[in-house]
């Protein structure tokens, strides 16, 4: 996965996108040049998560004004924190001619490399898109500062994440129809059987972290198996 990841940051095509992005990143000013400028957008949003909101500019503009430190703002009132994240990483100052100083190119361009890697992979292998990107915001979440619970709460609300946890544990599609309350009181009790503990600290662990996104690729390829109508000739195959 390393070679793989170090070949694909230095293929063409990526070097030629971050190069650009390095090259005129700094010249932004405001959100509308961000909007603006395709290239950078589109970079700005993969390294996030969120490139399916290339189109959708008039709401990324709400997320990138608003106040991340107002809990009432628009933003923090979004499920989805990836948008949060966004709009503390990027930063814009309240007055115009500020400029974006505070960019940190290096990280974007990281996440970019990451997130897009992820994607290429995905296009033949999407459980192991799920696991590449919810590895590593598992690992940003345990880093946090926020409660257990908020945690928790974030986990419910994450794609990559929800996927993996509702995976491994073997959740059906109902799960999602019970109250936010009852999803988390579910996934605790899930976590507790299978590592001992409830809470997400443990994750801190790479030996945890293993077990559940193996438990998660393990189940999918069962499910997968499952589904084909030679699912029965594979099951006897494996008992031999």
């Amino acid at each position: 996965m390393t070679r793989q990841k170090t070949a694909y940051a230095q293929s063409f095509q990526v070097k030629l996108v971050s190069k650009y992005f390095s090259d005129n990143a700094s010249k932004i000013r405001d959100v509308d040049d961000l909007i603006g400028d395709q290239k950078i957008f589109s970079v700005v949003l993969t390294a996030f998560g969120l490139d399916s909101d290339i189109k959708n500019k008039y709401f990324i503009k709400k997320i990138l004004t608003s106040d991340p430190d107002d809990k009432s703002s628009f933003v923090n009132r979004i499920s989805d924190k990836k948008y949060l994240d966004m709009c503390k990483a990027l930063a814009f100052p309240s007055s115009l001619d500020e400029g974006w100083k505070g960019l940190d190119i290096e990280r974007i361009l990281g996440k970019y490399v990451e997130k897009s890697f992820a994607k290429n992979v995905g296009l033949q292998h999407p459980e192991i898109e799920i696991v590449l990107n919810g590895r590593r915001e598992l690992q940003d979440l345990v880093e946090s500062s926020v409660t257990d619970n908020a945690k928790w709460y974030h986990i419910i609300s994450s794609k990559s994440l929800r996927t993996v946890f509702a995976g491994a544990y073997g959740l059906t599609a109902g799960f999602s129809g019970l109250s936010v309350d009852r999803q988390l009181l579910e996934l605790k009790r899930r976590t507790l059987k299978l590592t001992g503990a409830d809470d997400v600290k443990q994750f801190e662990s790479a030996e945890s972290v293993d077990k559940l996104f193996d438990r998660y690729l393990i189940r999918s390829s069962v499910d997968l198996s499952a589904s084909s109508k030679y699912s029965a000739a594979l099951t006897l195959i494996r008992g031999y």
